[in-house]
């Protein structure tokens, strides 16, 4: 029997199911094809034209101005932009006909810079203001072909978020844990579709949903569609080989743990801090070859905050907050898959 190396790696998140924020099931398309046994065949993650799976990204999120109004009839802050990098790296353990895991790590870094940050009041935007929100985490993807036809995917993450910085750790007792699992068709190669379910916080706090996932590449090769439903979907369109644009949206979300906040004011009536953050990105993205295997990536669009609230980790508001929605853009630089 021929034995071919398979070369892949899973994409991070954060955002997905995120955070990434995202932590979430990634693009399988990542994967090489694997070769049929004489004794039997299997269906391979490959999709024909889809966007290059990145193996090592670099990335600096920039957010425009919008307004913060934190509670029932509070007072409405001035946000004049958020920035942070994002990072995200992949690696295969297991690559073979019958196996493939991949092991991933990211990191997310989400600075508030307000308008006037004297005139702060409210000790939840003090805080914002001061630490920010960081998310870091691990992830592993195992793709599991059954015969030529049907797979099984599953995909799980172990985030660290919070407002702790570097010299003030945060206990990983806090860690969030996601995870989904998926059955899936393959028809051929320009074709994947699977159903499942996820528990993820991508909606801010923990959910378990159903989950789809298709991929498609039009016969022309120039059009396609990549989704992971709810968690993300986008109509691509290919250029040439080293150039493509994205069209569409990504959920991204976390529930952090607002320590730091907790220990500089012992006044706060509570021992557990979480805010409960969601946002919905609409999207359009532009990936180009820069040299061979080196990708870059300009992505613009604008943010719906679906949620921003902060609760006691249980069922008790403390804050019901209000954002408005602000443009954004991200640029990154990414190592891809061959």
């Amino acid at each position: 029997m021929k034995k071919y190396i398979v070369l892949g790696f899973a994409l991070f998140s954060i955002n997905a199911f995120a955070q990434q924020d995202t932590a979430e099931v990634e693009d399988f398309s990542m994967y090489a094809d694997m070769d049929a046994s004489p004794s039997k065949t299997y269906c391979t993650s490959k999709i024909i034209g889809n966007a290059p799976s990145k193996l090592v990204s670099l990335g600096f999120d920039f957010e425009g101005p919008y307004d913060m109004k934190i509670g029932n009839g509070g007072v409405n802050n001035e946000v004049a932009y958020n920035y942070g990098l994002r990072g995200s790296a992949n690696f295969p353990v297991i690559s073979n006909t019958k196996w493939l895991v991949n092991l991933g790590v990211n990191y997310l870094d989400h600075k508030y810079a307000f308008k006037n940050p004297s005139a702060l009041s409210n000790l939840f935007t003090q805080s914002l203001s001061e630490t920010g929100l960081r998310s870091m985490g691990a992830n592993y993807t195992i793709f599991k072909p059954l015969n030529e036809k049907h797979f099984l995917l599953h995909q799980s993450n172990f985030d660290l978020n919070g407002d702790y910085s570097f010299t003030n750790f945060q206990s990983v007792s806090t860690v969030k844990f996601q995870t989904a699992v998926l059955f899936g068709w393959k028809k051929h190669d320009r074709r994947q579709f699977a159903i499942g379910a996820s528990r993820t916080y991508r909606g801010g706090e923990s959910l378990i949903i159903p989950v789809v996932l298709y991929n498609y590449t039009f016969p022309n090769r120039k059009w396609g569609i990549e989704a992971l439903v709810p968690a993300r979907a986008a109509v691509r369109y290919t250029i040439n080989s080293r150039n493509i644009i994205l069209g569409g949206f990504e959920l991204e979300g976390a529930s952090y743990y607002l320590g730091n906040m907790l220990k500089n004011n012992a006044t706060i009536p509570y021992s557990q801090l979480e805010l409960r953050r969601s946002e919905l990105r609409n999207k359009i993205t532009y990936e180009f070859s820069v040299y061979k295997f080196i990708w870059m990536s300009l992505q613009v669009g604008y943010i719906y905050n679906y949620k921003f609230k902060v609760d006691d980790g249980g069922s008790t508001p403390v804050y019901h907050n209000k954002l408005s929605s602000p443009f954004y853009a991200n640029v990154s630089i990414n190592l891809v898959s061959p």
